[in-house]
């Protein structure tokens, strides 16, 4: 038997390789565009049209021609400075904070926030002390609102970022703010003597939002002693973008859990979970883009060790992990943007359990229409503070605390509409 086939199946043969290599080398292309370019829609539709074609079923009609993906975050850094005031059942506060993300294009984009808020606090409990033996049992609760305006800033790369908090940041420290304040409002001729803090220029996005926070904790302490804590937090807000005329409206609600146990060390552990969506309009008020975001993180927290005999604050600290997955739907396109009314006006209708039993199908919708991003994230944190409180008939106290969380890009996958998940190496390799 001849092992060479007949010269008419080497040809058949020779079409299937080549039909076989061009695939591969179509779904190589594609995940090499995607990791290390940005893969554009117009690549998506072009696969998509292509698998249709040959499998027959209706063709997806061609995008209009869009940028490739946006840039990955590829580190956070955020500090703050708060401090609280309580009188008997009422506690006050207000802090300040810097973030600033660095992202895979090399920009930086810097923002300020300042927040104020107050509520009621309660609690109840017991505790003894005979000797070196100590116990105690309580709980407390907390209902509180929080108003918080931020400002931010985009550079072109991390030395114009770090010029710009190097002159201006400086208003983000709680002692420098207080004294600017003063000049601001009560020195009138501060500014003739050149005396007056630096004016920042406009920012690019302006926000502003407000929440709730309900808080409930219990803490016993026997020996070593341990705590739990949970809150469940919201808020709503909206951002402006000063160039594009673009505003956000947005809602977010959030849940934290975290427990210590052997207290003299501060070793324990917190969970937290946040949901976000927000929907973004253009300046003729036309709405172009839905964004859906969860967001969740977990970390083992620890208590530093003393530097020395002096030291009056607790600094606590604290490693975990923190993943993000976010659905954007471009609702600029008029093909999404007709599905996603179609969709809502069909969905959004029924009882309790007819809406819940939908899942599936807004699955399906995002599958179809919307863009998906996986990002995780190694994370430190640290987090320290002082304060007294003084009993007599009713409680007055006070503290300041400082914190800190740093973010490390560590794995993102994209998915486009149709098609599975492919890395973003254009984030992570440099």
């Amino acid at each position: 038997m001849s092992r060479h086939p007949p010269p008419h199946d080497r040809g058949q043969a020779s079409v299937e390789w080549i039909a076989l290599v061009a695939l591969v080398a179509l779904v190589l292309g594609a995940a090499a565009a995607l990791t290390y370019g940005g893969l554009g829609r117009g690549v998506a539709w072009a696969i998509r049209h292509g698998l249709c074609e040959v499998g027959g079923g209706r063709c997806p009609r061609r995008p209009a021609d869009l940028a490739d993906l946006p840039a990955c975050p590829l580190r956070r850094s955020s500090r703050s400075q708060d401090f609280d005031v309580k009188v008997a059942f009422i506690k006050l506060g207000g802090g300040l904070g810097v973030q600033e993300v660095t992202k895979s294009d090399g920009s930086v984009t810097v923002t300020f926030t300042n927040s104020g808020g107050g509520g009621g606090v309660a609690g109840i409990g017991a505790s003894f002390q005979v000797g070196h033996l100590q116990a105690g049992v309580g709980a407390t609760a907390e209902a509180a609102v929080k108003f918080t305006a931020g400002r931010s800033w985009t550079f072109a790369n991390r030395a114009a970022a770090d010029g710009f908090v190097k002159r201006y940041g400086g208003d983000q420290d709680l002692g420098t703010h207080i004294i600017n304040d003063a000049r601001r409002t009560i020195c009138f001729f501060c500014a003739a003597l050149g005396w007056a803090p630096r004016k920042q220029p406009p920012a690019d996005v302006t926000y502003t939002e407000g929440g709730l926070r309900l808080a409930l904790g219990a803490h016993a302490t026997m020996g070593w002693g341990a705590g739990l804590q949970a809150a469940l937090t919201g808020a709503i807000g909206h951002s402006d973008e000063r160039a594009s005329g673009r505003r956000t409206a947005y809602l977010r609600l959030g849940g934290e859990a975290s427990g210590e146990w052997f207290s003299a060390f501060g070793l324990g552990a917190v969970a937290r979970a946040t949901g976000i969506a927000a929907l973004t309009f253009d300046r003729h008020d036309h709405p172009v883009a839905l964004r859906l975001e969860l967001v969740t993180s977990h970390a083992v927290t620890y208590q530093a060790l003393p530097e020395g005999a002096g030291r009056l604050a607790k600094d606590m600290h604290g490693s975990g992990d923190l993943q993000e997955v976010e659905v954007d739907l471009d609702l600029a396109d008029p093909a999404s943007h007709a599905a996603a009314q179609a969709f809502l006006r069909g969905r959004l209708t029924g009882g309790p359990a007819a809406i819940a039993g939908r899942g599936a199908d807004f699955a399906r919708f995002v599958n179809e229409h919307g863009t998906t991003t996986v990002r995780t994230f190694a994370s430190r944190d640290g987090h320290g503070g002082l304060g007294a409180t003084l009993a007599l008939g009713a409680e007055v106290g006070g503290g300041l605390s400082h914190s800190s969380q740093h973010l490390r890009l560590t794995g993102v996958y994209t998915r486009l509409p149709g098609l599975g998940f492919l890395p973003r190496a254009d984030c992570l390799v440099r």
